[in-house]
């Protein structure tokens, strides 16, 4: 099991400086069980970084995404094939658009 302790030390090692700037873009799964779970890894990470430090998460939202209709304009000019297309299956009460203060993530923890 990880310790708060050595993921703030591999951390350091790694470079990560105290008012750095770091983006975080990782599986908690891949790293491993650590004591206090997330809440363990993100005071790691805050530790490391300190008080004037930015810690930055990249997050999917899909609330930009258009009502798939293969005939539309939008559709046709996006260019994607239709099975990688964020639209389908989107639920009609899904936001369509973003706002950096409320709208949630959908993926990950």
């Amino acid at each position: 099991m990880n310790t708060i302790r050595q993921l703030r030390d591999e951390l350091a090692e790694a470079g990560v400086r105290p008012g750095g700037v770091l983006m975080v873009h990782s599986s908690l799964k891949r790293i491993g069980e650590t004591e206090q779970g997330t809440e363990g890894v993100l005071a790691a990470l805050r530790e490391v970084l300190g008080p004037e430090g930015l810690l930055v998460f990249p997050a999917q939202t899909y609330t930009l995404a258009h009502i798939h209709d293969p005939g539309s304009d939008r559709c046709r000019r996006c260019g994607y094939p239709a099975r990688f297309c964020l639209a389908r299956g989107l639920p009609p009460e899904a936001p369509r658009c973003f706002h950096a203060a409320s709208t949630p993530a959908c993926v990950g923890t």
